[in-house]
């Protein structure tokens, strides 16, 4: 169930906020996007994991065994007034996931956040770190909209590809198969 080889690349290249092939309007839309892409098919996330996550999510401290700074993420439910119509959540029973304990986080990944969150986040009322154009968290049908987009954005050769698998479209659970391939 993982997407095609020939799609992954195709998306690097769509993702891109350089890219003249990036099809979203603005560079805060462009970063952002960059931003939820990476999480959901290099960590695996789940488009409603990727929506709980806060702007304090991204953990790190100094492994002295390492010798070396460790990253990690954390994914976690609260309570604190989320106004999304359709609230997103963990999938699992557990109500805290920590990850990845045995996976570090990707410099790739900490860079894309950062330069994200310090210049096109902007100053919002929420904690959350995905955030629409309105100032509020992004609602989870807006995941799927980012991943419309970018399919109608892919090359003719990447979507025939996807025919061969048997997709018409990439969806954000398509990246988790394709992380966990």
């Amino acid at each position: 169930r993982a997407l095609p080889p020939l799609v992954v690349e195709d998306l690097y290249e769509i993702f891109n906020p350089e890219s003249p092939r990036n099809p979203f309007k603005t560079e805060a839309l462009r970063w952002r996007n960059l931003l939820i892409f990476m999480l959901l098919l290099r960590l695996g996330l789940r488009r409603g994991e990727a929506a709980l996550l806060r702007t304090n999510s991204f953990k790190q401290d100094f492994d002295p065994v390492a010798g070396k700074t460790v990253h990690w993420l954390d994914v976690e439910e609260t309570n604190d007034g989320d106004p999304r119509f359709e609230r997103p959540g963990l999938k699992t029973d557990i109500s805290r996931r920590q990850l990845p304990l045995p996976l570090p986080l990707p410099l790739e990944i900490i860079e894309v956040e950062q330069r994200y969150s310090q210049n096109y986040r902007g100053r919002v009322n929420y904690t959350h770190l995905i955030i629409s154009q309105k100032a509020k968290p992004l609602a989870l049908r807006s995941f799927n909209e980012i991943f419309e987009t970018a399919t109608e954005a892919l090359s003719e050769k990447s979507r025939k590809s996807l025919l061969t698998q048997g997709l018409e479209r990439v969806s954000c659970h398509d990246l988790r198969h394709t992380s966990a391939v």
